[in-house]
């Protein structure tokens, strides 16, 4: 398992900007109802005294109405960019806030199949660096083993055919079969894998026959 301290404060930390983010939504919401309403207003008013005669309003305060009017009217627009902006940001925020929580479901680290555990190059305060692979987890259903054999050897293997894995130490027999046959060096162990190169053993080149473990 990850530390997830650092990923728990993380959620905490997101979960706060969700709610500063709804709040200023909320907010700019109510403003543009606000605004939408005082532009209502406005554009009734000027328009109930430009109808009335000189004698009844003066041409003054009509003008002043008519431009408290085209003021309302220009406010309008200005509050709903405000909202739209901070629509964005509460997306944003819910966002991060779900990034925060798979962060945190990944501090616990599961194994996809039952196995085995090896290679494992980690030691307590280390830092995993996403992509770089820290362990190697054999599966305990499908063993692999590489076999060097000789190019003398080779036509008498073939693909498909029953195989006996008899390990060097102990007296344990893996049953399985031959799964392909190459003419190349066991991987670079770019998996964590061991890497044995058979020319520093058998002292002459080999092709490769991988076996695959029967459950």
């Amino acid at each position: 398992m990850i530390d997830p301290v650092r990923f728990q404060n993380a959620l905490v930390q997101s979960e706060a900007e969700v709610t500063r983010a709804q709040a200023q939504k909320d907010l700019a919401q109510a403003q543009v109802a606000q605004r939408q309403s005082e532009w209502s207003m406005r554009r009734q008013q000027a328009s109930r005294r430009a109808h009335r005669a000189g004698e009844v309003i003066t041409a003054e305060s009509r003008s002043d109405y008519s431009a408290q009017a085209a003021q309302a009217m220009a406010a309008y627009p200005a509050a709903e960019a405000g909202y739209k902006a901070a629509e964005a940001g509460f997306q944003a925020a819910l966002a991060g806030r779900e990034i925060a929580r798979l962060n945190l479901e990944r501090s616990i680290v599961r194994a996809p199949v039952e196995g085995f555990v090896a290679n494992l190059n980690l030691d307590p305060g280390d830092c995993a660096t996403a992509g770089l692979a820290r362990l190697a987890l054999i599966d305990a259903q499908s063993f692999w083993a590489y076999g060097y054999f000789e190019e003398t050897k080779l036509p008498r293997i073939h693909v498909g055919e029953k195989a006996d894995v008899q390990l060097l130490a102990g007296n344990a027999t893996i049953k399985g079969y031959v799964e392909s046959i190459a003419d190349r060096d066991n991987p670079t162990g770019a998996n964590l894998l061991a890497y044995v190169n058979p020319r520093l053993h058998l002292g002459s080149a080999g092709a490769t026959c991988s076996c695959a473990h029967q459950a």
